[in-house]
C-alpha cells in the first residue's frame, strides 16, 4: 500500500495519471490476472446477478468477465447516469446491447432496470481505494448514492494492487466495499 496524501482532488489528479501512464498491455495483464481474482471469490461466484462496471479510461477491464458471467447464466446489470448522482442498472444480455452515453462512457441503450437484492454483487470501480474500504471516484457521487440506496448486493471493489492507498480522506456519504480484489488479492474489510 502507498501513502499519497492529500485532498480527495489531489489524489484523484495523482491517481488518474499513474493509471494513463500504464501501457495497454499491462493494464490487459493485471485486468486478466484480477478477473481470475475475482471469480474465484465466493460471494461473486455464489451470486445469481452480478452489477458490473463497463471500463473506461485505465480501469480494470470488464468485457471478458461480463461474458464470463452471461456464460454463466447469470444476470448482468451495468449503470446508466439518468441525472446528477442518479443512476440506475440495466439487465444487457451481450456486449452489443451498450452504446455511447454520458461523457463517452458505454451505458445500456435500454432493457430493464434490476435492483439489487440479497445474494446479488456489486463490482464497483474506484480511481483508489484504502485499507478500510473506502472508495475514490470521479467526484460525481453516483456510486455512493446509489449503494446509499441499496444496500443488499454484496459490494467488492475492483482495482490494481497500486491503487490500494494506506488512507483516504473520509466523507459521511462515502459507502466503502467489503471485499477488494486486485491483481495480486482478495482481502475482506471491516464494515
Amino acid at each position: 500500500m502507498e501513502r499519497i496524501c492529500g485532498s480527495k482532488e489531489a489524489i484523484r489528479c495523482e491517481m488518474l495519471r499513474m493509471r494513463r501512464q500504464m501501457p495497454p498491455e499491462k493494464t490487459a495483464r493485471l485486468s486478466e490476472q484480477c478477473r481470475k481474482r475475482l471469480l474465484s471469490c465466493r460471494e461473486f461466484a455464489e451470486s445469481g446477478t452480478v452489477f458490473l462496471y463497463l471500463d473506461c479510461q485505465g480501469e480494470v477491464e470488464t468485457g471478458r468477465l461480463i461474458q464470463d458471467c452471461l456464460d454463466h447464466r447469470k444476470r448482468v446489470a451495468v449503470p446508466k447516469v439518468e441525472g446528477p448522482r442518479m443512476m440506475r442498472f440495466y439487465e444487457i444480455g451481450s456486449l452489443a446491447d451498450v452504446a455511447p452515453g454520458y461523457a463517452g462512457i458505454l451505458e445500456p441503450a435500454g432493457g430493464r432496470i434490476v435492483v439489487p437484492e440479497k445474494g446479488s454483487c456489486m463490482i464497483l470501480p474506484g480511481v483508489a481505494f484504502d485499507r478500510k474500504g473506502n472508495r475514490l471516484g470521479y467526484g460525481g457521487g453516483f456510486y455512493d448514492a446509489y449503494c446509499h440506496d441499496w444496500r443488499d448486493a454484496f459490494r467488492i471493489g475492483l482495482c490494481y494492487e497500486w491503487q490500494v492507498l494506506d488512507q483516504l480522506p473520509e466523507d459521511p456519504s462515502d459507502c466503502p466495499v467489503q471485499c477488494l480484489v486486485t491483481d495480486r488479492r482478495s482481502r475482506y474489510l471491516p464494515e
